[in-house]
Formats: structure tokens, C-alpha cells, sequence
């Protein structure tokens, strides 16, 4: 009885469900996980080019040290973190935490305490965790590093995902606080989050912070979009515009063709 309860207990890949023996994921899966290691010194998302800064950077001042990331937003991994926010399957955030372990004792020795990206308190009742909340908890578990609550949402922002970086910006300005700024006054403060896109989020909390006082702020991030998927996203876009335009431009001229028939 007992040795069946052994032997018959399965595991699967917490990525595609498949029956595995040990760990987290399955060989298959595990080799789809890119790992981020050519990446830009300032964002930490993977570049395309030679140098170390990548086009969004470079030329450009963000208010954190530096950020991280430990892989690229692409499949399995987009779909895990988007599995962990929207599906309930909150577990996910401590296998993360596990992961991104390492990064902070090897990237951020300097940092003085922990903190996360935190969710309006309504956001938070309606989603019931905040995953962000749960690594940092973890990673601060498995390091020893100082756990902060230190920052909190006091606006309820609007949706990111269909906004530009600038637009982000305007939309998370003045939505974050620090709640005790004695706590991390001279303080190197490192901020997780789950990813980085356009880096708004980062730029925000981060003023935040140093205007509250922080000696430095890093950011470490599961995951974040590469340059090369951030330029096709840029493009995109900016194709819609232009094919927006072209059709007033198109109506424009065919009410003049109809006026000189007249």
C-alpha cells in the first residue's frame, strides 16, 4: 500500500504537462527557456547588436542603477508568467523565486533590502495575490536578504499592455509611494518584478525611490521583451498609424476628385 502510494505518485512539467521524474520542467521544455545572457548593461533586456547598450538605452538616462532579467518574454516562458498572473496558478511564483535566486546574490551583492511591484489594493482583493509579492518573499528566503513592504499603489492605473513607453510613463506618474522612507534612506534597494517591456514601471518606482531618499535602485525581472521584439513591436504600431493616416489621406482625395467632377 505504501509503496504504491511511492511509485505511483506522477510529476509533470509545469510548462506543458507532460509526466517527468524531477525538477520543474521537462528536457524539451527547459531548452525553449532562453536564457537572457547577451544582454544590455542598463535594462538587462537581450540586445541585437555588438555593444552592451541596446537602441532604447542607449543615449538615455533611466533613474535605476541597473536591471536584470533571468530570460527572454517568449514561449514557455510568457505563457508561465501570464499562467501565474491571470490563471490562478500562483505556486509558479516560487519556482521563479528559486530561479532568480541566484541573480541577486551574483548581481546585486550591494543591495541592502528587497522590495516588489505592488498592486492597487483593489486589483490585489480582485486577483486575491500579488505575484511579484510572492518571489521577492521567496528569493528573500533562500538569500537572507531584508524583506521590504516599503512601496505601495495608491492610483489605479490603467491597462499597459497597448501602451507606448511614453505613454506608460504618464499613465504610472504619481501612482506609486514609498510608505516609510526612513527604511530605505541611503539604502541600496533592489525591486523585483515579473517583466520588463518597455521599463515604465521601473523608471516610475525608481524616481520614487530616490527622491525618497535610496542610495541605489536595481530592478530584476523574470522575464523581459528583447530589443528585436521590442523594434518589431515599435514598427507595428507605427504601421497602423501610417495606414490610418493613408486612409484619410485616400478619403481626402476622393472628395476632391468628386468636387472638381462637380
Amino acid at each position: 500500500m505504501i509503496k504504491d502510494l511511492f511509485f505511483n505518485l506522477k510529476l509533470t512539467c509545469n510548462a506543458c504537462g507532460c509526466e517527468i521524474f524531477a525538477g520543474y520542467f521537462c528536457k524539451e521544455c527547459a531548452q525553449k527557456m532562453k536564457i537572457n545572457d547577451k544582454y544590455c548593461f542598463k535594462c538587462g533586456r537581450s540586445v541585437i547588436s555588438e555593444g552592451n547598450i541596446c537602441s532604447f538605452c542607449y543615449g538615455k538616462g533611466q533613474f535605476y542603477e541597473k536591471s536584470r532579467s533571468a530570460f527572454l518574454y517568449i514561449e514557455p516562458v510568457s505563457m508561465l508568467i501570464k499562467s501565474m498572473k491571470f490563471n490562478g496558478k500562483k505556486y509558479l511564483a516560487d519556482i521563479f523565486g528559486e530561479i532568480l535566486a541566484p541573480f541577486v546574490i551574483k548581481e546585486f551583492a550591494d543591495a541592502d533590502l528587497i522590495t516588489y511591484v505592488p498592486m492597487h489594493k483593489k486589483d490585489l482583493r480582485k486577483r486575491g495575490y500579488n505575484q511579484t509579492y510572492l518571489i521577492a518573499k521567496k528569493i528573500c528566503l533562500l538569500t537572507g536578504y531584508k524583506f521590504s513592504d516599503v512601496l505601495e499603489k495608491t492610483v489605479r492605473t490603467k491597462k499597459q499592455i497597448k501602451l507606448n513607453k511614453n505613454e506608460r510613463l504618464f499613465n504610472l506618474k504619481q501612482a506609486f509611494s514609498v510608505k516609510d522612507k526612513n527604511e530605505i534612506k541611503y539604502k541600496n534597494v533592489l525591486v523585483i518584478d515579473d517583466v520588463l517591456t518597455t521599463g515604465a514601471t521601473a523608471e516610475a518606482i525608481s524616481e520614487r525611490l530616490y527622491r525618497a531618499g535610496a542610495e541605489t535602485v536595481y530592478v530584476l525581472t523574470v522575464a523581459s521583451v528583447g530589443e528585436r521584439e521590442m523594434k518589431r513591436k515599435e514598427e507595428k504600431k507605427n504601421g497602423k498609424k501610417l495606414s490610418f493616416f493613408g486612409k484619410i489621406f485616400k478619403k481626402k482625395c476622393l472628395h476632391k476628385e468628386k468636387n472638381s467632377v462637380k
